[in-house]
């Protein structure tokens, strides 16, 4: 008897001692290539705002400086006087060449509350400036999560480049 619970004492402490060895050891690392260090990622980049221009036809083009966030672009044309003040990004995700952003509700109320042009200039300032800024081929566009419907039309599919009125 006594010789059993000294024995499982013993096996106890080795598995005890193994099992912190496990925890000690380093996951290993793919080697890295000499004289390659990891890139350095620039904080700032370039995007290309699309503006209603003074025409109401179409769209100017303006290069700024961002942080590359969806929020930080939202915000940029709200600046720029392309969006309506209060609007705000509450999400955007990327699936492949494909871009879904929900927007807030003024940004909403402002495209259900002008014209034609207005509405195609409202849209198409922030799609073709995401468009272009993620290289994608369609952004789907929704207001707190639902469809974005207009006097105009009902916004149930991805959304294209939109190109001078």
């Amino acid at each position: 008897m006594k010789r059993t619970a000294v024995t499982t004492m013993i096996i106890t402490i080795i598995l005890l001692n193994l099992a912190g060895c496990l925890n000690s050891i380093d996951p290993i690392q793919p080697p890295q290539p000499e004289g390659q260090d990891d890139p350095i990622i620039d904080a700032t980049q370039t995007v290309t705002l699309f503006l209603p221009n003074s025409d109401a036809d179409g769209f100017d083009t303006k290069d700024v400086l961002t942080d590359g966030t969806a929020e930080d672009i939202v915000a940029l044309l709200v600046a720029e006087g392309s969006l309506p003040q209060a609007s705000v990004l509450l999400s955007f995700h990327q699936f492949g060449k494909n871009g879904v952003v929900d927007m807030s509700a003024p940004y909403g109320q402002a495209l259900k509350q002008t014209g034609t042009t207005g509405e195609y200039l409202l849209l198409g300032s922030l799609v073709n400036t995401l468009l272009k800024f993620y290289q994608l081929d369609t952004v789907t566009l929704t207001i707190e999560g639902e469809v974005l419907e207009t006097g105009h039309n009902i916004y149930d599919t991805p959304l294209g480049f939109y190109q001078n009125y």
